[in-house]
């Protein structure tokens, strides 16, 4: 059985950089939808004061959340200049090459919690 994965990504605003953030978002929205079509789900949310986000994408199975990776250089590098990452999780079985590279950034420092056990559940499509 293919299992879900949701990845959260905790996110620190930097200061003066709100505006800029909340249009980088609107732009990876942009770019992701019509080009990561496996990527289910992708939602960002901040708290009042604009200081601190969370990211959460699913994804239906670990090869998708893959193929979501692939390419997304740039925009990761982009994203440095209006955030830091506070943390990350994953909740399913990433695959190796996703463990590896969480692993890279553990050791950058980034906390990396995973969960792999899927008890049951589902995801509910919205459709447009």
């Amino acid at each position: 059985m293919s299992e879900p994965i949701v990845f959260i990504a905790r996110q620190k605003v930097k200061e003066g950089k709100l505006e800029g953030y909340k249009q980088l978002v609107q732009e990876n929205v942009n770019f992701i939808k019509p080009n990561k079509p496996n990527t289910v789900g992708f939602l960002n949310y901040g708290n009042e004061d604009g200081t601190e986000a969370t990211l959460i994408q699913v994804y239906p199975n670990s090869e998708a959340m893959e193929q979501h990776v692939q390419g997304l250089g740039d925009i990761a590098k982009k994203s440095y200049e209006f955030m830091d990452i506070l943390s990350f999780e994953i909740y399913g079985k990433p695959s190796e090459a996703t463990l590896s590279m969480m692993a890279n950034l553990a050791k950058s420092g980034v906390p990396v919690k995973i969960v792999p056990v899927f008890n049951g559940g589902y995801i509910r499509l919205i459709s447009e």
